[in-house]
Order: C-alpha cells, then sequence, then structure tokens
C-alpha cells in the first residue's frame, strides 16, 4: 500500500518549487532564531519540519523546535544528520 499525508499534497494548481527539506526531516537551524529581539533558539538547535511552505521562489518551512513552530527560511536551516542527505 502506498499513500501520501494530506499535509505532503499541494494542489495541481500550484507551481512545484523543489525544497531542500521535506515533512519530518530533521534539521539544524544555521542562525540563532528569536522574536522581538529575544533569541528562542541558539544556532545548533535541532528541529523537525512541520510543514513546507512553498511560495513563488522562496521556500519557508513551519519547524517545531523543542515543542515550538516557528517559520524559518530554508537558507537558515541545514541538515541534523548531513550524512544522510
Amino acid at each position: 500500500m502506498v499513500g501520501c499525508r494530506l499535509e505532503e499534497l499541494i494542489s495541481a494548481d500550484e507551481p512545484w518549487n523543489p525544497s531542500r527539506f521535506e515533512f519530518r526531516d530533521k534539521l539544524v537551524c544555521t542562525i540563532d532564531l528569536g522574536m522581538q529581539g529575544k533569541v528562542l533558539f541558539a544556532k545548533g538547535t535541532e528541529g523537525e519540519v512541520f510543514k513546507v511552505i512553498r511560495d513563488n521562489e522562496l521556500i519557508q518551512y513551519h519547524v517545531a523546535f523543542q515543542g515550538r513552530v516557528l517559520q524559518v527560511p530554508e537558507s537558515a536551516l541545514a541538515p541534523a544528520h548531513p550524512e544522510s542527505f
């Protein structure tokens, strides 16, 4: 049996923009991440992709870091285990 999760699908009308990461991939932030001037997660904090946002050519992700979800641009992320990529 083969299938997809709803969060892994996009509409047939939407353009396909390839992304570096996909749903449930483990990754780390390459910069400190924060909101309103406060660092929430230091560089190197591991997270998991919750959703891929393909908006035009800019790829962003909803990433769960220690139970909190942030929207992060692809440029601020790296594989958690590069040997598996």
